[in-house]
């Protein structure tokens, strides 16, 4: 009998990711009532980020590490849409 083998599991957490990252910019994007985050203002977004802090880098979500993963995105893409001299993590 062949061992098994799990072929598709690449595909499986991209899709995973992809639907973390869409209900957190839904989340994120309905509450503060704008089209995507990079219309965040400033004040907003220090405030998703003290959130993230106290939430995500906590190790409050580190068995739905998707979620964490998820904000660190979302706030990333603000920070790379606002503030492109600083780059990605510029605010960790």
């Amino acid at each position: 009998m062949p061992d098994f083998e799990f072929y598709k599991g690449g595909k499986l957490q991209d899709r995973l990711e992809e639907t973390a990252n869409e209900g957190v910019n839904y989340a994120v994007t309905g509450f503060y009532g704008v089209e995507e985050v990079s219309e965040l203002t400033q004040d907003q977004i220090n405030d998703l980020i003290s959130w993230y802090q106290e939430n995500c880098a906590t190790g409050y979500y580190e068995n739905d590490w998707y979620v964490e993963v998820s904000f660190r995105t979302a706030i990333n893409d603000w920070f790379e849409a606002n503030d492109p001299d600083n780059g990605d993590d510029a605010w960790m």
